[in-house]
């Protein structure tokens, strides 16, 4: 999966959930991947809440 796109695709949907689905892959691998690759550029993209998704603005 391609990192963009992965990240795009969660900001449109605004959760996690939404964006899994509209992939079809688990919910689990997206919040996964996008630590990595928070992890990796070291630096928060997202703000997490229970039910939603937000970009930051860095």
């Amino acid at each position: 999966m391609n990192d963009v796109a992965l990240f795009v695709n969660v900001l449109r949907a605004d959760i996690s959930a939404g964006a899994a689905r509209r992939l079809g892959i688990p919910c689990n691998f997206v919040r996964r991947h996008l630590r990595q690759m928070e992890e990796q550029l070291r630096l928060r993209l997202i703000q997490r809440s229970t039910w939603r998704l937000s970009l930051l603005a860095s």
